[in-house]
């Protein structure tokens, strides 16, 4: 979160008793949440604040960003993920970028034994949530 400029007036985090310990490389996941903050920031609601929420499973942690933006269609939802790829929402506004944020967190993801989930309801908003097994760590 430290990347971001003036986060805390853009951001709301939520935790809830997390005592798991995920073993994952922290610069690829950083970039990955990063990815996810920063998309949340383009296309969320400018007058809501984002939420980055931290739960855990028995088996897995799941850190989801919500934006409550304008949503994404059923049928770019699979798109989206596609390296190259912007959304209507980006040509529309005129937002920079390469197409390559959400390729490049699911891929992350996936290296981690995880999976990238994107749920979203048109004028509601998105939920990008990113489920990491909890391993026995292995000395």
């Amino acid at each position: 979160c430290d990347m971001f400029y003036e986060l805390d007036k853009k951001l709301t985090i939520k935790k809830y008793n997390n005592n798991a310990v995920i073993f994952v490389d922290r610069y690829k996941m950083s970039l990955a949440i990063k990815n996810l903050i920063d998309n949340a920031l383009k296309y969320g609601n400018p007058n809501q604040l984002i939420e980055l929420e931290i739960k855990q499973t028995e088996s897995m942690i799941k850190i989801c960003v919500t934006d409550f933006g304008q949503g994404i269609s059923e049928e770019q939802i699979q798109e989206i993920i596609k390296p190259l790829y912007r959304g209507s929402a980006a040509s529309e506004q005129n937002k920079t970028g390469f197409g390559l944020g959400l390729a490049i967190t699911k891929k992350i993801v996936e290296a981690h034994g995880g999976q990238l989930i994107i749920k979203s309801k048109i004028n509601k908003g998105s939920t990008f949530i990113i489920q990491i097994p909890i391993k026995e760590h292995i000395v």
